[in-house]
């Protein structure tokens, strides 16, 4: 099995992780991804992302699909409604 590439930094390794937008059957790819130490960090990351999406109600409904360096889904996250 492929393990995801890990970027050493003075601090710690990352993986770089992407958040797609899917909305219906239209996906948005992230194609260049952000670096997090952990898979739950990355998850982290995909609910305040989900939040600042839900400004406006413009892409309410749309999930945020958190997926690692291999393609595997780690989180998926919905947009809420705005507040």
């Amino acid at each position: 099995m492929h393990r995801p590439r890990r970027k050493k930094t003075q601090q710690s390794e990352t993986v770089r992780y992407f958040f797609h937008a899917r909305r219906g059957k239209a996906t948005f790819d992230d194609t260049e991804g952000s670096g997090f130490p952990t898979a739950k960090a990355a998850a982290a990351h995909a609910e305040i992302v989900a939040m600042e999406l839900s400004v406006g109600g413009r892409w309410q409904g749309t999930w945020v699909l958190v997926v690692d360096e291999t393609g595997r889904e780690i989180a998926r996250v919905q947009v809420p409604p705005p507040l």
